[in-house]
């Protein structure tokens, strides 16, 4: 009987690893080529999350005290907006991107439970850029088409490309493979091209706005327009968290390590986005905000997930938290 369930257990652990690496896998793929994959891995990360939530409550409540910063953030930028919604009845729709970026934090929760390799996100980002590259050159040359952007906004295009080629930059200084190494490299050359095409360095940084701007040219500046002060605090602590996440978890961690890798993406992502936010007001499209709270909710579950989880005091207990999605596991952490 205990070798039974020991089989089922490690069975159960096995196909969320590959269900959660899917879904990671297939995150940045079309998010540069479609107006719905980013939005529907959300919700793809939505559903499994609840799906696990015995396991995904727990590690909320073990992590705690290293995530409330950052979830505060983002609860509180929602908060600010459903009081201005409803203090100008603007309806729903004003709060359909805060909400949805607070509910990308699931995802966060299903890479803590059940723990995909790394190098999932890598290959995602690469074959994202490459796939981008590729259409965005189609559309160079195609008739009909005024400017490469994808199907999006092209100045938005430019910048979640330069953001997969960061993503994976970071993959290969941590690939442990030549192959993958290759590959990564060739993700960053296809995303620096991809922004080129799309030439999204029209910006104008000094004024914050175009010759005939239909909205400010910089986020912060948006965000004091629109909201006032608290929201312009709001819309910096979802930056400004972040930020001292990923750098907290940088100074503990490893040379090498994949908690590491995963923090200096981390990194990179939000400087990124408080760089865009210079000369484009970013967050107001809904798929550069979503993409935002994905990754760095992923990133996030990487930092932790690698974490040491105690082991229980007795067979039958071991055998219950491997159920509930938790490994028990060495001091060590292994390198994904």
């Amino acid at each position: 009987m205990h070798r039974l369930a020991d089989w089922r257990s490690e069975y159960v652990r096995d196909v969320r690893q590959a269900w959660a690496a899917a879904l990671v896998l297939l995150f940045p793929l079309p998010s540069l080529v479609s107006g719905f994959g980013i939005g529907l891995a959300g919700f793809l990360f939505l559903a499994t999350a609840l799906c696990w939530w015995r396991a995904g409550w727990r590690l909320l409540r073990a992590h705690w005290p290293r995530t409330r910063w950052v979830l505060l953030a983002f609860l509180v930028h929602f908060a600010l907006a459903a009081l201005l919604a409803l203090a100008r009845g603007e309806g729903a729709a004003a709060l359909e991107t805060p909400a949805r970026m607070c509910l990308m934090a699931a995802a966060m929760l299903v890479v803590q439970v059940a723990r995909p390799a790394l190098r999932a996100l890598w290959l995602g980002a690469a074959g994202g850029a490459l796939g981008g590259l590729a259409f965005a050159g189609w559309q160079r040359f195609a008739p009909g088409w005024a400017q490469p952007g994808g199907l999006m906004d092209p100045s938005m295009f430019g910048d979640l490309s330069l953001c997969l080629a960061l993503l994976a930059l970071a993959g290969a200084a941590h690939a442990g493979t030549p192959l993958l190494r290759r590959i990564a490299m060739a993700g960053v050359a296809a995303g620096l091209a991809a922004s080129l095409l799309a030439g999204s360095g029209d910006a104008r940084p000094a004024l914050a706005a175009s010759p005939a701007p239909t909205h400010l040219h910089n986020d912060a500046l948006q965000a004091l327009v629109t909201r006032g002060v608290p929201g312009l605090l709001a819309w910096s602590a979802t930056l400004l968290a972040p930020l001292a996440f990923f750098a907290g978890r940088l100074r503990r961690t490893r040379r090498g390590g994949a908690q590491r890798a995963a923090a200096v993406a981390g990194l990179s992502l939000v400087l990124a986005y408080a760089g865009f936010s210079l000369a484009e007001a970013i967050f107001r499209s809904m798929q550069a905000s979503l993409f935002y709270a994905l990754t760095v909710f992923l990133l996030m579950g990487w930092c932790l997930s690698s974490e040491y989880v105690h082991p229980a005091p007795d067979e039958g207990a071991a055998a219950r938290v491997r159920g509930a999605g938790l490994r028990t596991a060495p001091p060590t952490a292994r390198r994904r």
